[in-house]
């Protein structure tokens, strides 16, 4: 075999690993002389140098040991000598351990080291008994054996001459050592430079055979390659061998020969793709890429097929080839036929070597053609297939035919895409324009539309204004009614109330009764006329939350005494159960009217057996139940009793009474305060009313901290004789009702108060920046200065600042009234009409009590 037809790579790894040996000879050359010289300096290391630091140890620690020992004798303390007595036995540690390794390293007669180590027991033993004879307190004897003419004296000496006849072998033994070192390296020298010569010359003669068959047919490819580029597109390499450069030479050919058909291939692709920049018209491009791709391709017959709107089918778009009865449509979804694989991989499909007796178990579109092959190519657009390219030919399709479809898809699908959007614009476009006729009759009609809804607009404005005004005057006639209304009702209740009180035993009896009719019919009156102001209130949003925190279980006992005696003249039982001692914060006067309705309710329509009232708790929320055994509700009814103005049974209100209002208030202040009212009832057997409120009630803007339709204090109690503990007290009524005034008057100066006079507000200022009373009644709708302009006036001056007050009214007060009430520190507000005597006289006690605080 010839050099030449050896692979270069077989060359190589000859040449190189002739190389490799050369170099692992000059390795192992240089390692054996580094291991003999690493030997020897091994050798110096371990005897000569290891034996005289081991000497030099040992002679320093007998040393030690023996100026130690010197000290020891003449020491002056028993700690000192402790003292010395560790460093002796850490010298002596140290030396011994010198001595193991002057075993193991020495290389002379070992007798030499036997008669050190045997000195230096002995020595040992003498300090011993040295160190005996010192504790014994012989300290003399103890100090002339550590002299240089004592025992421990003469045995040091001993110890220092074998030392020395052991450093003296170690010093002879080094240069020993030294001069064979030496002579090896120059042996070892003159051995590497030969080796180095004989592999250098080995090598230069390797690499020369190497390059020689290397560069010639690199030459050979080089040139053909440069002629190619010129645009010799038929030139080859003529090197021809076994070895690899044969392969290469053959494999550029090869590469040569692809890229010829590369060259052919784009410039096809290019013919291809620069027609489908040609058209925009959606027929005339698909036209036109379908007699290209036929031509390029040697096919006989092509269709192509987009997907319609639907995206349910393929319809035939353009046809070549075949007449259009055979470019039937196909399903989208079925994957059906020979575009089924296609469309399923997106990917360009080729059916071959279709055989003559199965060429129509193929569902293709045209029956009539027997094709050998077919060609399909998807048109992809955002992952979807919106076209199929079919192509058939009585031959066959060449790979360079596929090539060419493939290398042009990705523009084809590009092209594509804008050739439907495009069409797809154009159709959007006419859409438009329709629209835009459409539209722009639509703003002719809206222009018109929005003359009328401005003028709609501003009569808009004009009712909010005279609604806003109708409001306006509604609050004030509510706050105005509630006044009117109340005034001359609260005049009969206190003048009969007066009455009931002087003519008390002064006329018969029959006629007494009357003036408790005309009193109970009246408070009845102003609780209607109460009850339809709440509801207007409530209804107007204007009713507003005091919260307070509360024992539930007090509540419930002031109710049940309150209605104990109607429950008693009926003969019913009230009983009260479930849990007790709660704590509520939320609005104590609702919650009483609540409770308060209920029971009366139940009391009044029970004539037998029992009213109970059950408290429970579920998570945060309180459930009160007050159960009756009365004549309950029919089912039907039901839904209408929290109505306003109406009674489950309308013929109940001629034997019951009652205005209907109850329940809607009762119902709606439960709403005010987050809970909720639901009955149960069954004609004849008896209903259960259940409260749900929470225990504690949650923020609200009608939140608001005033003792509004409060009566005094439960920690105040003030007894009626306060004013005979001291002068009389004069209190100042501010009034323009002579009714109220005679029921003041009547009830306060029974107990012992002087009461002065003012009909309005202007007398009022008056006489108080004459005299300054102890405490004033104020009302506060009174003609020239109201109430409220009283309490202004007497609150910016300081010696009427601290004046204890107590308002006295008939009037509905808004929030803002309150407020005002509530900054300019007034004591207490009382509601005219159904005025307490306890009660009131009570609160005056209390307002006289703080009047003296402040004096």
């Amino acid at each position: 075999m010839k050099i030449d037809d050896i692979k270069i790579g077989t060359q190589l790894k000859i040449g190189f690993a002739i190389i490799l040996l050369f170099g692992t000879i000059l390795a192992v050359t240089a390692w054996k002389h580094t291991d003999r010289i690493a030997s020897e300096v091994s050798r110096i290391y371990n005897h000569p140098l290891q034996v005289r630091r081991a000497l030099g140890g040992i002679k320093a620690d007998v040393l030690s040991i023996h100026r130690a020992m010197k000290d020891l004798v003449i020491s002056e303390s028993d700690q000192e000598s402790e003292a010395i007595l560790v460093e002796i036995e850490k010298f002596n540690a140290d030396l011994f351990k010198e001595m193991e390794v002057l075993r193991n390293q020495y290389l002379g007669p070992k007798e030499d080291v036997e008669s050190l180590n045997t000195s230096l027991v002995e020595w040992q033993s003498i300090r011993e008994e040295t160190i005996r004879l010192y504790r014994m307190k012989s300290i003399k004897a103890a100090a002339e054996r550590t002299k240089r003419t004592g025992a421990g004296g003469e045995m040091v000496n001993q110890i220092v001459t074998n030392i020395e006849i052991i450093d003296k072998f170690a010093f002879n033994k080094g240069e020993e050592l030294y001069l064979n070192a030496n002579e090896l390296n120059r042996s070892l020298n003159r051995q590497l430079v030969i080796v180095v010569l004989f592999i250098f010359i080995s090598t230069i003669f390797v690499i020369y055979l190497l390059m020689r068959n290397i560069k010639r047919p690199l030459t050979e490819l080089s040139s053909s390659t440069k002629r190619f580029i010129k645009g010799e597109i038929g030139s080859r390499s003529s090197y021809n061998s076994k070895n690899e450069f044969g392969e290469l030479s053959r494999s550029y050919n090869e590469l040569a020969d692809v890229i010829e058909k590369e060259f052919i291939l784009n410039k096809n692709s290019s013919k291809l793709t620069g027609d489908m920049l040609i058209f925009e018209d959606a027929h005339k491009f698909c036209h036109k890429l379908l007699s290209n791709i036929i031509e390029l391709t040697n096919a006989q017959m092509g269709a192509l097929y987009l997907l319609n709107e639907k995206e349910s089918q393929f319809e035939r778009f353009e046809c070549l080839g075949m007449d259009e009865s055979g470019c039937k449509p196909f399903s989208a979804l079925n994957f059906e036929g020979e575009f089924g694989p296609a469309i399923s991989t997106k990917s360009v499909h080729h059916i071959k070597s279709i055989s003559p007796e199965c060429r129509f178990t193929f569902s293709t579109v045209s029956g009539q053609f027997k094709p050998n092959e077919i060609l399909t190519i998807p048109v992809v657009v955002e992952d979807v297939v919106v076209a199929v390219i079919s192509l058939s030919t009585l031959n066959s399709f060449t790979d360079e035919d596929i090539n060419l479809l493939n290398s042009t898809s990705n523009t084809l699908n590009a092209r594509m895409s804008g050739i439907l959007a495009y069409r797809k614009n154009i159709k959007i476009s006419q859409l438009l324009e329709q629209q835009n006729s459409e539209l722009e009759a639509q703003k002719n009609e809206l222009l018109s539309m929005t003359g009328e809804l401005t003028e709609q607009n501003r009569e808009l404005d004009m009712q909010k204004v005279q609604l806003d005004r109708a409001n306006r005057l509604k609050t004030t006639f509510l706050s105005n009614m509630s006044h009117e209304l109340r005034t001359p009702l609260n005049s009969i209740i206190a003048l009969s109330g007066v009455l009931n009180r002087r003519l008390e035993d002064k006329i018969p009896k029959e006629e007494y009764g009357y003036l408790d009719v005309i009193t109970r019919n009246g408070k009845q009156l102003l609780d209607i006329i109460n009850d339809i102001l709440d509801l207007a209130k409530i209804e107007a949003g204007r009713d507003e939350i005091n919260v307070k925190t509360f024992n539930l279980s007090e509540l419930i006992a002031e109710v049940v005494e309150m209605i104990t005696p109607v429950a008693n003249q009926k003969g019913l039982k009230v009983i009260v159960s479930g849990e007790e001692n709660l704590t509520l914060t939320t609005d104590f006067n609702k919650c009483r009217h609540i409770l308060q309705n209920l029971m009366s309710n139940a009391v009044k329509f029970t004539d037998s057996g029992a009213v109970e009232i059950s408290v429970k708790t579920k998570q945060e929320s309180l459930i009160l139940s007050v159960r009756d055994t009365g004549i309950g509700i029919e089912k039907d009814l039901i839904p209408f009793i929290f109505d306003e103005f109406r009674q489950a049974d309308s013929s109940n209100t001629k034997r019951y009474g009652g205005s209907g209002l109850g329940l809607a208030i009762a119902k709606k202040y439960a709403n005010l305060i987050g809970g909720d009212i639901t009955v149960k009832s069954k004609k004849g057997e008896g209903s259960v009313f259940t409260i749900t409120i929470p225990l504690t009630i949650s923020g609200s803007d009608n939140f608001r901290d005033f003792p509004h339709d409060s009566v005094i204090d439960s920690q105040i109690n003030e007894s009626t004789n306060f004013v005979e503990e001291r002068d009389p007290v004069r209190i100042l009524l501010v009034e323009d009702t002579e009714a109220a005034i005679i029921q003041m008057k009547d009830i306060l100066e029974e107990v012992g108060y002087t009461i002065d006079v003012a009909l309005n507000g202007v007398e009022a200022v008056e006489q108080i920046s004459k005299t300054i009373p102890d405490a004033m009644i104020l009302d506060l709708m009174m003609p020239e200065m109201d109430g409220f302009e009283v309490l202004k006036n007497i609150r910016e001056k300081e010696e009427t600042s601290r004046l204890p007050v107590l308002i006295l009214t008939a009037k509905y007060l808004s929030k803002e009234e309150l407020s005002f009430l509530k900054h300019n520190n007034v004591h207490q507000l009382i509601h005219k009409g159904n005025v307490s005597r306890e009660e009131l006289i009570n609160a005056i006690a209390s307002l006289v009590k703080k009047s003296c605080r402040n004096i």
